[in-house]
C-alpha cells in the first residue's frame, strides 16, 4: 500500500549502504496508508539500516509479523492463559511513537501535573488464547514461547477491533503461560481448575445475556423509528461471539468432568450445572435477532437446539432421580426457552404447564406464556401466507395453461381465504 519506488530503491542497496536517489513526485505520490515520508523534494538520501524476516500473516501485506525472539519451546494452545506485556505504536515514516501500553500508569510530575508514563515494574496482563478479544496479541503469542518477543505491523484495515485506527505496530513480550489442559496436565489443580473454567464460562454467558437484553430495546426502537439496525447487528454479533466463548469453556469443563469420572454428589451437581449452561450458551450463540428472526432456523441452529435438548433431558433424569426440585425447575425453565427458540409451540406448552404446577406464582412464567402465544400467532400468520402464496402459484400456472376450470377453482379458494381472515 505504498509506492513501489521505495521497494525498487531498497532492493538495489546493501545493508548499511547510503545512496542518493532522484525520485519524481508523481512516482512516489501513491500513499493511501500514510507510510511514505511527507516531503515534495526530488532528491532523497536513503540509508538501509536493517533487514528482518517477517511472516505475511494473510498473504496480502496487511499483517506483517516479525518474531524478534521465539522464546521457549512451549507454545500456547487454544484457551490457554498467557501473561504478556504489550505496547502499541503509531506506524509512520517519521517514527513510531508509543500511543498505548500495558505498563501505562498516571504519575504526578512537578511542573507537568498528571502525565502518562510506562512503569517498568508493572505486572503483566493476562490474555486467553482463541477468545478473540485481543487478536493481535494472540497472533504473536501463538508463535512465541515464554520469554519471546514479537512485533506485528498492522495496516489500517487489519484486525480493527480493540485497537486505535490507522496503521500501528504492536510489540508483545510473552512473560509466562498457564497451560491448564485438564487432568494430568502441568497446570491441573483439580476442583479449583474445574470451578475456574466454569466461572469463566459464566462470565462470558452473562455478557452475552446482557447484550441479548439490549436487543429487546433495539427491537422496540426499530419498530418505532427504524434507526437501530446497525446497532442491532453489532450487538447481535457480540451476543453470538460471547455465547460461543462461553460454550467452549463449558465444553472443556464437561470434558474434564467426564475424564475425572467421579460419582461424588458435588461433582455430579457441578456436571448438571455445566450441562444446563452449555445448553443455554450453545443455543444463544445461534439465536436469530431482528429481521433474521423472521426466517427459518439454519442447520447449525437446529443442531444446537437438538444438542441442548439432549443435554437437558439427561439433567432432568438425574434431577428427578435425586429428587432435587431446584435443579428440576431450573432444567425445565431452560428446556422451555429452547423449545420456544425451536418454535415448537406444543412442546413449549407442555413444559410450561409442568412449571406452573410446580410454582404457579412465578411471574416469569406469565411472560413466557405470552411469548408462546405471540409465537403461535406469528406461526399461524406465516402458515396462512404460505397457503395463499401456494394458491397464487397454482393460479398463475392455470392461467398460463389456459385451464379455465382450475382458474375458477383457485380464485374461489383465494376469495374464501381472504374472507375467512386466513
Amino acid at each position: 500500500q505504498t509506492s513501489p519506488v521505495w521497494t525498487a530503491a531498497a532492493v538495489q542497496m546493501k545493508l548499511g549502504e547510503k545512496a542518493q536517489f532522484t525520485l519524481p513526485k508523481k512516482a512516489i505520490d501513491f500513499d493511501p496508508e500514510g507510510l511514505n515520508p511527507t516531503d515534495s523534494c526530488a532528491t532523497w538520501n536513503i540509508e538501509l539500516l536493517t533487514i528482518v524476516d517477517v511472516v505475511d500473516v494473510q498473504q496480502d501485506f496487511s499483517q506483517l509479523l516479525h518474531v524478534a525472539n521465539s522464546g521457549g519451546k512451549e507454545r500456547a494452545e487454544d484457551l490457554d492463559s498467557i501473561s504478556v506485556h504489550w505496547r502499541m505504536r503509531r506506524w509512520m515514516a517519521e517514527g513510531c511513537p508509543c500511543i498505548a501500553s500495558s505498563r501505562e500508569r498516571i504519575a504526578i510530575l512537578p511542573g507537568y501535573g498528571l502525565v502518562p508514563i510506562e512503569d517498568t515494574n508493572a505486572p503483566p496482563v493476562s490474555v486467553s488464547m482463541g477468545e478473540g478479544q485481543q487478536e493481535a496479541v494472540e497472533c504473536i503469542a501463538a508463535r512465541c514461547g515464554p520469554g519471546g518477543r514479537g512485533h506485528l505491523y498492522l495496516k489500517s484495515e487489519a484486525m480493527k477491533s480493540n485497537r486505535p485506527q490507522g496503521c500501528v505496530v504492536l510489540d508483545v513480550e510473552v512473560v509466562a503461560m498457564d497451560a491448564c489442559r485438564g487432568p494430568g496436565s502441568a497446570g491441573w489443580r483439580g476442583w479449583q481448575s474445574l470451578v475456574a473454567e466454569r466461572e469463566t464460562g459464566d462470565q462470558w454467558l452473562e455478557e452475552a445475556d446482557q447484550r441479548r437484553k439490549q436487543l429487546e430495546t433495539f427491537g422496540t426502537l426499530r419498530k418505532s423509528t427504524g434507526d437501530s439496525k446497525d446497532a442491532e447487528a453489532h450487538v447481535s454479533g457480540q451476543v453470538h461471539k460471547f455465547a460461543f466463548n462461553a460454550a467452549r469453556r463449558y465444553r472443556r469443563a464437561l470434558k474434564w468432568l467426564d475424564a475425572d469420572d467421579q460419582q461424588d454428589k458435588k461433582i455430579q451437581m457441578e456436571r448438571s450445572t455445566v450441562q444446563i449452561r452449555l445448553a443455554k450458551a450453545s443455543t444463544l450463540s445461534h439465536q436469530r435477532f431482528g429481521d433474521a428472526a423472521e426466517s427459518e432456523a439454519g442447520a447449525e441452529e437446529k443442531s444446537a437446539i437438538d444438542e441442548a435438548l439432549a443435554l437437558l433431558k439427561e439433567v432432568l433424569a438425574n434431577a428427578e432421580a435425586s429428587k432435587n426440585e431446584q435443579l428440576t425447575y431450573e432444567c425445565l425453565k431452560m428446556t422451555l426457552q429452547v423449545w420456544i427458540q425451536g418454535e415448537d409451540v406444543d412442546e413449549a406448552r407442555k413444559v410450561l404447564e409442568r412449571l406452573l404446577s410446580i410454582r404457579p406464582d412465578d411471574e416469569q412464567l406469565k411472560s413466557d406464556s405470552a411469548r408462546i402465544n405471540r409465537l403461535e400467532s406469528a406461526m399461524n400468520l406465516k402458515k396462512g401466507a404460505c397457503t395463499i402464496e401456494s394458491v397464487q402459484k397454482d393460479l398463475q400456472a392455470a392461467i398460463t395453461a389456459v385451464d379455465k376450470a382450475k382458474v375458477a377453482e383457485c380464485v374461489t379458494s383465494l376469495h374464501d381465504m381472504i374472507k375467512g381472515g386466513q
